[in-house]
């Protein structure tokens, strides 16, 4: 019967999507990724640097139990990140081209078509 009331109280679906409608135009995912990587170059990258040793015991304030249990995930994950490492070397992967801001989809399209041929001619060639 609560569920009855709440689907009943919901708002008409024009009411909604004109909501929507107005939402969509507050926010641009440019602008929202642009500030993003604004906080994490002024404030994420001025953090200092600290040791694994110091990462690891930093978890043992989180919690009695927690703070062990995520200290062993964050180990296990470096052992991980340690063995992946040395199975392949971040510095033999490709790095990948920077992705341009298009207005359409086939202009969007096109640019990654030359790309790819780019990437194909420079490896066979």
């Amino acid at each position: 019967e609560a569920l009855e009331d709440a689907l009943q109280s919901l708002p008409p679906e024009e009411a909604a999507e004109r909501f929507h409608a107005e939402v969509k135009e507050m926010y641009s995912w440019q602008d929202v990724a642009q500030r993003t990587e604004r906080v994490y170059r002024e404030e994420v990258l001025r953090q200092p640097r600290l040791s694994l040793r110091q990462r690891l015991l930093g978890f043992l304030h989180v919690g009695p139990v927690s703070g062990k249990l995520f200290m062993l995930l964050v180990a296990l994950d470096t052992l991980l990140y340690w063995f992946l490492e040395w199975l392949q070397p971040a510095s033999e992967v490709q790095m990948a081209w920077d992705a341009p801001h298009w207005r359409s989809k086939d202009q969007g399209a096109a640019v990654v078509q030359r790309q790819l041929e780019g990437s194909l001619h420079a490896s066979c060639g």
